[in-house]
């Protein structure tokens, strides 16, 4: 059964052309050649160096209930920080009397230069900080794309007072790290 070529949509029309024509085999020998030598010329690394620099601003505010420091803390830091240059995203979760505030640069930007700059960020627009009602000087820890967890456990027990629970919990915790490092295995 064969259909009419008015009957045929465009696509339909493009693929007879197609199935007809003589050169597409060679078109598609083409194609596959030129797949192979996009991956022959694409350079390949083992463990490829990504700069992905990250770095968590915490903010203590003792005393504070939850609601201040997201007011006073947490919101105005986040205007601050998203402005810097190279910053690719910041989000902040606020605690009684603590905000943590979690800085994004984007790929590529050097680790020292990005927390330098945050570092003058920070004491440039110290005034956002409400140093009368008792909030401290910011504590700013680093983090690499080495400090992502890839591995998550959650441990459960009925009997969480018997103090088995905790010694169970450091002690995977411990073997976990340490078979990861060699250096901690003894």
């Amino acid at each position: 059964m064969s259909a009419s070529p008015h009957s045929l949509g465009l696509s339909g029309r493009i693929a007879r052309a197609f199935q007809n024509a003589q050169i597409t085999p060679l078109l598609a020998l083409v194609a596959l050649l030129l797949g192979l030598f996009a991956v022959l010329v694409t350079p390949r690394e083992e463990e490829p160096q990504i700069d992905v620099t990250m770095a968590n601003v915490i903010v203590p505010f003792p005393g504070a209930s939850v609601r201040e420091v997201e007011e006073l803390i947490a919101t105005p830091a986040e205007q601050v920080l998203s402005q810097m240059q190279g910053v690719e995203h910041v989000s902040s979760v606020s605690q009684p009397g603590t905000a943590v505030l979690t800085v994004q640069f984007k790929v590529g930007v050097p680790r020292t230069e990005a927390l330098v700059r945050l570092h003058d960020v920070l004491r440039s627009n110290a005034d956002w900080l409400p140093r009368g009602l008792g909030a401290l000087e910011p504590i700013i820890r680093p983090k690499g794309i080495d400090d992502v967890p890839i591995v998550t456990l959650t441990l459960y027990s009925q009997q969480a007072g018997t103090g088995a629970y905790d010694w169970s919990a450091w002690r995977t915790a411990w073997r976990s790290s340490s078979s990861a490092c060699p250096a901690r295995a003894r």
